[in-house]
């Protein structure tokens, strides 16, 4: 249990975001119809594919930024767990033109021997990461983590900071892992906030950020690209374990 003198303490390093509530300083962004021109009348399949990759450019340049176009090698180490059956904890190493980056993530598959290729998975950023599924101690808290506190531990969701001890297990209700387990499937989770701090003062200087070198560029990627480019890495550390069939991911 935690008592409000530990909540102030807990969040007494934590910041609170200035939040823009003037709808005049958010840029409207206008797009064109999708498959029908000026007059609605409907386009062949060519003209509609050219408006959906602008309606795509739009949305990098105004909103998420482009996906970032580089080359990254993924390994992982697989630490299997002493007191939770079937949980192993990863540690997932990116490679990007010599610069690495090393993140935590958790496994669990489904009890009995594995013919390789044989374990259907499911892969995900969670909000809290596997310490938030977990009620145990033993996953490592990720001190460089920025993540989205709970509005009943901070009693405004406008706070970003590194998870915490508190966080443990408060997001089990969103994974039923023995029911996944049971249907032969496994589960790879990892923190979103490990990967790119949901934090508006250091996602670009932690995490994939730093590893692609955005703490000078601006019109680079924005944090839900580099969310869903640390997915496609994670997919990457999930096919490099031999259990598991890649074409079901």
């Amino acid at each position: 249990a935690t008592d409000r003198k530990d909540l102030r303490i807990l969040l007494s390093d934590l910041t609170f975001p200035a939040a823009t509530l003037d709808p005049e300083a958010v840029r409207p962004v206008a797009l064109a119809p999708l498959g029908v021109d000026d007059a609605h009348a409907p386009v062949s399949d060519d003209e509609k594919e050219r408006q959906r990759r602008e309606w795509l450019d739009e949305f990098a340049r105004s909103l998420y930024g482009p996906i970032p176009d580089v080359d990254a090698r993924v390994t992982c180490e697989r630490i299997p767990s002493a007191t939770t059956p079937g949980f192993e904890h990863l540690a997932v190493r990116v490679e990007v033109d010599g610069r690495t980056f090393q993140v935590d993530a958790g496994m669990w598959l489904p009890p009995g021997e594995h013919e390789p290729g044989s374990v259907p998975m499911i892969v995900a950023l969670d909000l809290t990461g596997p310490a938030g599924v977990l009620n145990s101690t033993e996953y490592p808290l990720d001190p460089d983590s920025g993540v989205l506190i709970p509005d009943w531990l901070s009693g405004t969701m406008l706070v970003h900071g590194p998870i915490n001890d508190v966080m443990r297990g408060t997001a089990s209700y969103r994974w039923p892992v023995d029911l996944i387990l049971e249907r032969g499937w496994g589960l790879i989770i990892s923190c979103y906030g490990s990967w790119a701090p949901d934090d508006a003062d250091h996602w670009r200087s932690r995490g994939v950020g730093h590893l692609l070198g955005l703490e000078d560029d601006p019109k680079g990627p924005r944090q839900i690209s580099l969310w869903a480019w640390s997915l496609s890495r994670l997919i990457d550390a999930a096919c490099s374990i031999a259990e598991i069939d890649a074409a079901n991911l």
